[in-house]
């Protein structure tokens, strides 16, 4: 199979991803600004909102994983440079930027220092290496995500963006590498196991044809551009119901 399908595929876990994203924070809006209430959000409690936020950043860095171990199929290890991830980095590390310096004019008082686009970049600046064994960096992942979430501050003072701080500055869209970046590496270690795997491990080839599939994979395909630009919108829309409906 070619890799053209298999990006299909990671492309529509992507979408199915962002619609997820854009279901969380539209409840979150709109339990935020009041606009109705019919659907019972306020009554919903904070460890469910807690809950699904989680499992939706680590469904989108375990692919970011599994697309990066893709892309590298067939290279061989010695020729794993960062210059074979410049062109992602560029991108997530510029968007990151703007992303802080926006938090920060906006008057916030949790400014973005170390959110999940910065979390991606740095896993970009470490896909040379983590890629040569993609099985161990799963192994060491795991060992990350169990460490992170059952330690959530770990004694020491080390940079905050580590996780290690114990009692970092209130930031907000805060994702340390202990647990986050382990869901990168498992990934990695996911798509390299598909990869070798001798059984077949794919989607049905007739659901490419499927509407709802092409969705998913379009908007899978522009992720970045779409999270940048959701939140925004939605904000923007719920403030101005909220504000019509008082």
């Amino acid at each position: 199979m070619s890799n053209n399908r298999r990006f299909w595929e990671i492309d529509a876990l992507r979408g199915f991803a962002l619609l997820h994203m854009a279901i969380f924070h539209s409840m979150f809006d709109l339990r935020y600004f009041g606009v109705d209430d019919r659907f019972g959000l306020k009554q919903m409690s904070d460890r469910f909102f807690d809950h699904y936020s989680t499992a939706i950043a680590a469904s989108f860095l375990t692919l970011v994983g599994v697309s990066a171990r893709v892309r590298s199929q067939g290279t061989a290890t010695q020729r794993l440079r960062l210059s074979f991830f410049l062109q992602p980095l560029r991108r997530v590390a510029a968007s990151a930027f703007i992303v802080s310096v926006a938090s920060v004019l906006a008057h916030t008082s949790l400014p973005i220092y170390f959110g999940v686009l910065h979390l991606i970049a740095f896993s970009l600046l470490l896909m040379p290496f983590t890629l040569r064994a993609p099985r161990f960096s799963a192994v060491l992942g795991v060992a990350f995500v169990v460490v992170g979430f059952s330690e959530p501050q770990l004694h020491g003072i080390v940079y905050e963006w580590t996780g290690l701080a114990h009692n970092p500055v209130r930031m907000g869209d805060y994702f340390p590498i202990f647990p986050w970046l382990g869901f990168v590496w498992v990934g990695a270690g996911i798509a390299d196991f598909i990869l070798k795997s001798p059984h077949s491990w794919r989607w049905p080839e007739s659901w490419g044809k499927q509407l709802w599939a092409r969705a998913l994979s379009t908007g899978g395909r522009h992720t970045l551009i779409i999270y940048l630009v959701h939140q925004p919108i939605l904000v923007g829309l719920f403030w101005v119901l909220g504000w019509v409906r008082w």
